[in-house]
């Protein structure tokens, strides 16, 4: 009986593999090229509690070439160093924005996104995070790309930094999900959308047309519903392959990688009742049936010993070749299997609260969710 099902698992981690080979070839890559003329950029940072991660978003944005950038912080109600930190940068033309509290309707990170917009004046708006660092030519290859093809809105995919044990087990199976979630392939293609936080780069003119942040003023996941909402409205938009010229990173530890899980899973469940589970036990058979065949083979019976390694195998190359991808060595390889289970708990959890009591906590601050026509609705309680 286990057999078939070790059979069946490893068909879908080759097609994984394969997924995953297709459509990182199909992400065009940025290249090194300047932008012909002059190019002026707004590069807006939405930043709260950041005292350990602006400076150098600051210097990695300050350093640009090819391009004129004008930087515009925007300090979300920080109660650590960030404040003092952005205004020792005024001498170099740092702007520094205090956000008042977020008006009613508006969730914390977007209010402070349109705040940015209203104090810049670039030809072309970049909507990047305090984590991000990005090569000196990033901008300019990054507008002479957008140029080139013709694009109203271009999202990066970085190289993400994971600087603890538990980022190093638990992202590359969950970037693992995002080829076939996000699918970056249908984006380019003009079937799909979806945009990485760390850089979101648009026409000032295109932003505008479809009235930016606004249309997404209450959405906790704000970058796939800006996507989602430019792609409606008609613009051309793509992602491209940064991660030999840019950095990000997604969490800083477990602690809050675990609220950054219930941040995505909360509000995609929303809506669905049974869906979810669906994909629960997708991904608990893709990665648990691997580990349950082997500890059959080892004490109960030897038979499907070979098609457990060999589906074992499958997996650790899957999440190994992620993990390397972003320069994480060994660790993909070998300890995903302790990656999998907050998860899979992870997944659970926000699939009852999404039910239940459909809450979430990130930056600080506490969010009722509810659905949507194109992303969830959030509101702050406190």
């Amino acid at each position: 009986m286990l057999t078939p099902l070790l059979l069946i698992q490893l068909l879908a981690a080759i097609y994984l593999l394969v997924m995953k080979h297709r459509i990182e070839r199909s992400l065009p890559k940025l290249g090194t090229n300047p932008p012909s003329g002059h190019e002026s950029v707004s590069a807006i940072v939405p930043a709260r509690n950041e005292e350990n991660e602006i400076e150098g978003c600051i210097q990695s944005l300050l350093s640009q070439q090819g391009v004129d950038v004008e930087i515009i912080v925007v300090d979300d109600g920080s109660a650590d160093r960030t404040p003092e930190i952005v205004k020792k940068y005024a001498g170099y033309g740092v702007k520094l924005v205090e956000a008042s509290p977020p008006p009613e309707g508006w969730v914390g990170k977007t209010w402070a996104c349109h705040l940015g917009y209203e104090k810049s004046g670039g030809e072309w708006l970049l909507f990047t995070d305090s984590d991000a660092r990005m090569a000196p030519n990033l901008l300019s290859s990054a507008i002479s790309m957008a140029r080139e093809k013709g694009l109203d809105m271009l999202s990066l995919y970085p190289r993400f930094r994971m600087e603890t044990l538990a980022l190093k087990i638990i992202l590359p199976i969950l970037l693992l999900g995002l080829y076939l979630i996000g699918r970056p392939d249908k984006v380019n293609r003009g079937g799909g959308a979806f945009a990485f936080g760390s850089f979101i780069l648009l026409r000032r003119s295109s932003y505008e047309a479809f009235g930016g942040h606004k249309t997404v003023k209450n959405a906790i996941l704000e970058d796939r519903a800006l996507a989602r909402v430019a792609w409606k409205n008609g613009l051309k938009i793509a992602m491209a392959d940064a991660r030999g010229l840019m950095t990000a990173a997604w969490n800083k530890n477990f602690k809050t990688l675990w609220y950054g899980m219930a941040r995505i899973f909360t509000p995609i469940f929303l809506g669905h009742k049974w869906k979810p589970l669906l994909f629960l036990t997708a991904i608990a058979y893709m990665f648990l049936v691997p580990i349950a065949g082997i500890l059959y083979s080892l004490f109960i019976d030897s038979s499907p010993l070979i098609f457990s390694i060999s589906s074992y195998i499958a997996v650790s190359i899957a999440t190994g070749l992620e993990s390397l991808s972003h320069r994480n060595r060994l660790a993909g390889f070998l300890l995903w299997p302790l990656g999998i289970l907050p998860i899979l708990a992870s997944i659970f959890l926000s699939w009852y609260r999404s039910i239940r009591d459909p809450v979430i906590v990130w930056r600080g601050r506490l969010y009722s969710l509810k659905s949507g026509d194109l992303h969830e609705l959030a509101e702050i309680i406190y």
